[in-house]
């Protein structure tokens, strides 16, 4: 019953736990299983409690109270199947995207199979999903006193208008599970601290160094988990950060001379519809962008200006200059692998997405408000596509490059 989560798990040993840990106290983490056998992918969303393990696993099982402390829930009641262990979770949801408009009802149930203290499994039993597979995992670190918790999720509503956006915009999948993942593992923080009494764990605060700095101490372990497929690390500032990682067949300076050809990003960069240098030299460069940000329900054209800071052939960083989006920062950071041969390439960006204009821009405002893991969700997607698209175009021979990009200069 549990095929398609049962030998799954969100670390392959402990070298991997270790990495996972590391990251976490910077922030949330969401990865990206592509290598599944049962499902398209599964999101997993990690955060770091001060709780433990016993306490986290209790909050899951405590259905009587969902409605206390899980958003959207009006009512959750568990009937035992079989077992003390297997439980049927009969939920009803009201889900409220964007503020000030009705909430829309979901009734549905998924049976769990309860290994306390450290996970849970379920599926979809009834009710208006297609496919709703996951897990809870709690792993104890520092000595027990606390727990990474990971909620991971494969779900597909059975809903008409849910069929019609996927269609049209496969990543909306991903961001709506993103940011179902994010938004529990939040509250199971939340709450299991409150239930201990214990001082809320803030992601970030008294490390030293960046997030880049850790990975770069240890580059082939990040490696073990990008063979996952994605890895997004949220942190929460202000402002909010997403970094992404993605390993790429070249080495760093050639891939900071293909990235810094701020010219050819129409090419690959599929949202992007036209790009210029405006001026260049060793050490800067701005460019100019325009997009074209299309999704079922939202059609978001921008127009901006970077402005970069060079540092060959390690780093990439810019700030906006001109135009819409004026919180936008970012940057690239390169790594070497396989004693330089292959590039771990660092991923960076920050921008306020309740600052696009126009009637967009009010319009994700107030979606952004009534569910604030959107945010998060969309921006460390947007990262993730860019890192992707950048990945794929330079893992390209260099004849297939050069074909591509001539094709994009006649087709524009």
């Amino acid at each position: 019953v549990m095929a398609a989560t049962w030998n799954v798990d969100v670390a392959k040993g402990k070298e991997e736990e270790e990495i996972l840990h590391s990251l976490l106290k910077y922030g949330q983490l969401i990865i990206i299983n592509e290598h599944t056998t049962r499902t398209k992918w599964l999101v997993s969303a990690g955060v770091l409690v001060n709780a433990s393990a016993r306490t986290l696993f209790n909050v899951v099982t405590d259905t009587e109270n969902y409605s206390k402390f899980m958003p959207m829930t009006e009512d959750a009641k568990a009937i035992e199947r079989g077992g003390p262990n297997i439980v049927e979770l009969n939920l009803t949801l009201k889900i409220k995207v964007v503020k000030g408009l009705p909430a829309v009802p979901v009734n549905y149930s998924v049976l769990h199979y309860h290994r306390p203290p450290y996970r849970s499994d379920w599926t979809h039993y009834s009710g208006r999903f297609e496919r709703n597979d996951g897990f809870y995992r709690f792993i104890p670190v520092e000595g027990g006193r606390r727990t990474m918790a990971f909620y991971t999720v494969y779900s597909l509503p059975r809903l008409p208008i849910a069929t019609r956006m996927f269609k049209k915009d496969p990543a909306l999948e991903l961001v709506i599970n993103m940011s179902t993942a994010v938004m529990v593992t939040r509250c199971l923080k939340k709450r299991a601290e409150q239930l201990e009494r214990r001082e809320p764990f803030v992601p970030g605060r008294g490390m030293k160094g960046t997030i880049v700095e850790t990975m770069a101490r240890d580059p082939k372990a990040v490696k073990l988990l990008l063979s996952r497929g994605g890895l997004i690390l949220v942190e929460e500032g202000p402002p909010m950060w997403a970094a992404t990682m993605v390993s790429i067949d070249a080495p760093p300076a050639e891939v900071f001379d293909e990235v810094t050809r701020f010219e050819h990003y129409k090419c690959y960069l599929g949202q992007v519809v036209e790009s210029r240098v405006l001026e260049r030299s060793d050490a800067t460069a701005r460019a100019f962008f325009r997009l074209d940000l299309d999704y079922y329900v939202l059609r978001i054209p921008l127009r901006y200006e970077l402005t970069y800071a060079l540092k060959p052939p390690r780093h990439i960083l810019w700030r906006w200059s001109e135009g819409d989006v004026p919180s936008q920062r970012g940057s690239w950071t390169f790594l070497p692998l396989d004693g330089g041969k292959r590039t771990l390439a660092v991923y960076r960006q920050t921008e306020d997405l309740r600052t696009l204009p126009g009637m967009v821009g009010r319009g994700l405002r107030a979606a952004i408000m009534g569910q604030p893991s959107l945010e998060p969700a969309i921006l460390g997607s947007q990262a993730l596509l860019v890192a992707r698209n950048t990945r794929d175009f330079l893992n390209l021979s260099p004849r297939e490059r050069k074909m591509k990009i001539d094709r994009c200069a006649g087709e524009k």
